[in-house]
């Protein structure tokens, strides 16, 4: 699995292991708290369940604490959903179930769309987007912004 990992740069696996990380600390616990306990079918269930409804397809923000380099960790959050305001020096995303988070577009801050650079002001309302960012003291600055799907134009 490293050597796929590897493959697809260092950016790339950042964003899996997080999204992995964010199954294992969002979607399994609550599968195995829905899941009946009678027997060993119930948690086995609830995960091909899981795997047929989309399992992380449904996340819409979490926080994931994620081992560095450096053996430190960081506490990182995660909101998807619908840019509703963006600008040079932040971005607001509203999630399916109507709450908003707006981060901070710091210098450290990386765009990507359609799997490319691109900058926060190539961004427009209405495009799907993940924001990852870090939590400054209220509020949170974005590390990373990918924008998943244009806005449908009528």
């Amino acid at each position: 699995m490293l050597a796929h990992l590897r493959r697809f740069g260092p950016r790339r696996a950042l964003v899996v292991i997080l999204t992995l990380g964010l199954v294992g600390i969002v979607a399994v616990p609550t599968m195995f708290a829905a899941a009946p306990s009678v027997g060993p079918s119930g948690p086995v269930a609830a995960l091909g369940q899981a795997a047929r409804v989309g399992g992380l397809g449904r996340v819409l923000r979490a926080d994931a604490t994620v081992l560095k380099k450096d053996g430190t960790t960081a506490i990182i959050h995660f909101e998807r959903g619908a840019i509703t305001a963006v600008n040079s020096s932040s971005i607001t995303i509203k999630g399916l179930d109507g709450v908003s988070t707006t981060f901070a577009a710091t210098a450290a801050t990386r765009v990507r769309e359609k799997g490319h650079a691109a900058k926060i002001g190539d961004l427009t309302v209405g495009e799907r987007a993940m924001v990852f960012g870090k939590a400054n003291g209220s509020s949170y600055d974005a590390l990373l912004i990918r924008c998943v799907v244009k806005p449908v134009t009528p």
